[in-house]
Order: C-alpha cells, then sequence, then structure tokens
C-alpha cells in the first residue's frame, strides 16, 4: 500500500518512485522555457525560448519528454544560442585569440548537445539524386552526330540541285 505524502506519493516499500505534482515542484521544472532571472526582453533570452519550443516539438512534445530529456533540451538550446552569440561577435570584428577560441569550444559543446537529443533533421525538400556525367555525354555526342549527319545531307542536297555549268 503507498502512503501518501503532501504532494507525492511514495510506495509502501520506501522508494521514491512516486512523482511530486506540479503544484509543488519549480516554475523551471513545469515549464522549460522559464529562465529565472530573465526577463524574457532580450533577443538572447527570446531565442532561447523558441529553440526549447523547437526542440520539444521534434521530440514528441512536453508531455512525451521526461524531466531528463527536458534538461537536456534546455541545456542544448542554451548552449546554441551561445554559440551564435559568440558566433555573432567574431563576425562583428572580435577577433582576437580568445573569442575564437570561446566560439569553437561553443559550438562543439552545442553541437553534441543537440546531437545528444537524438533529433534527426530532414530536409524540407528531397535533393534530386546526382547523375553521371556519362549519359549527359553520351546524348550530347548523339546531338552532334545528328547535327553533322544533318549538314551532311544538305549540304549534299545543295550539291545536287546546283545547275552544272558548262
Amino acid at each position: 500500500m503507498a502512503v501518501t505524502h503532501p504532494g507525492r506519493t511514495v510506495p509502501a516499500d520506501g522508494s521514491q518512485g512516486g512523482h511530486r505534482v506540479s503544484s509543488q515542484r519549480s516554475r523551471a521544472t513545469n515549464d522549460p522555457r522559464y529562465l529565472p532571472g530573465a526577463t524574457g526582453q532580450r533577443a538572447q533570452d527570446r531565442r532561447r525560448r523558441d529553440l526549447v519550443g523547437a526542440f520539444l516539438d521534434a521530440c514528441g512534445g512536453l508531455d512525451v519528454c521526461s524531466p531528463l530529456t527536458i534538461l537536456a533540451i534546455k541545456r542544448a538550446a542554451e548552449l546554441t544560442t551561445a554559440a551564435e552569440e559568440a558566433r555573432a561577435r567574431v563576425l562583428n570584428g572580435d577577433n582576437n585569440a580568445a573569442a575564437l577560441d570561446c566560439l569553437v569550444k561553443l559550438e562543439g559543446e552545442a553541437r553534441r548537445a543537440t546531437r545528444a537529443l537524438g533529433i534527426k533533421v530532414d530536409s524540407a525538400k528531397p535533393r534530386a539524386p546526382v547523375r553521371a556525367l556519362g549519359p549527359l555525354r553520351a546524348r550530347l555526342q548523339e546531338e552532334q552526330r545528328k547535327a553533322e549527319a544533318e549538314a551532311q545531307r544538305v549540304a549534299s542536297t545543295a550539291a545536287a540541285a546546283e545547275p552544272e555549268v558548262a
């Protein structure tokens, strides 16, 4: 029989398998888009919220994701946002060695964090397969032979149509 504590149910065996209700969890746990201390007015905050939403959607939604997956999503969004900001600083002229080193490290961490989510990126439009040049070359050579044969036929017809001068 389970023992009920305020806000959670603990199994009778004493394990901590019960989950707390959302009213007794932190706001950051209940809302992955929430960032403590952020007003949400900065472009970086909005970008992070957008990335959290996109990653959540790609992972199946908030109802499907476990709390640890949500934590990984937040981490990936935060690292991606930081990497984008570092890239913008470098592209705007901050090309010292420390800024470049920071950019490389942030890009790598963001890539690994995003890859850890297991999100498959599907292109919006499937690309046509690249064809070899062999068939194209053969078609062009065939067209060239036809054009030469037509030129010879026209030349022989024109020579036959000319009156003989005696």
